[in-house]
């Protein structure tokens, strides 16, 4: 599918060129010493996406927020914008700290994007869930079964851009 057409189909977001983010860091020491895996960080993100998804609380279930990841300074960190719901950076922290025995090291802080960079890869949109990958993915669609990260949820595959090329597009 074509830039054009995926834009038009709503399957192409945009990101800020700066942005404050409340950070969640796994020492790389750990994840190559297995004491965690990626995949168990990924399964908690898909966790508080089906708790929001499927919420009582209407501020919680209609959330819309984007998870960055990246490596960086010996850490892989998980972030979102700095002002997400306390209930749901909460939520976050909460479960990542669970995935740590008393022997690793789990951070919380703040930085700003691009300082600490990290790039987007999943949107919570009211219960929607997208993740970003290649062009050639735009448009398909998954269901997050224990194949993946066993949510449940459905899964859109849309593309991100640069929050300057949203200009090209709406002129």
């Amino acid at each position: 599918m074509d830039i054009g057409q995926a834009y038009k189909r709503g399957l192409i977001d945009f990101y800020p060129d700066t942005e404050m983010l409340v950070l969640f860091g796994f020492a790389h020491d750990d994840i190559d010493n297995r004491k965690i895996k990626y995949g168990d960080i990924h399964k908690v993100i898909f966790g508080v996406f089906k708790k929001l998804a499927s919420s009582k609380n209407k501020r919680l279930q209609e959330a819309v927020f984007t998870v960055y990841l990246g490596d960086y300074n010996g850490f892989y960190w998980v972030g979102m914008k700095a002002n997400i719901q306390y209930k749901i950076s909460e939520l976050f922290r909460v479960k990542f700290k669970g995935l740590y025995g008393s022997h690793s090291y789990f951070q919380m802080e703040q930085g700003r994007y691009p300082d600490v960079p990290l790039f987007p890869k999943y949107k919570y949109d009211k219960g929607k869930i997208a993740e970003y990958n290649g062009e050639e993915m735009v448009g398909k669609t998954r269901i997050d079964t224990d194949k993946w990260y066993g949510s449940g949820l459905e899964v859109v595959y849309k593309q991100i851009l640069p929050l300057s090329f949203q200009q090209q597009f709406t002129q």
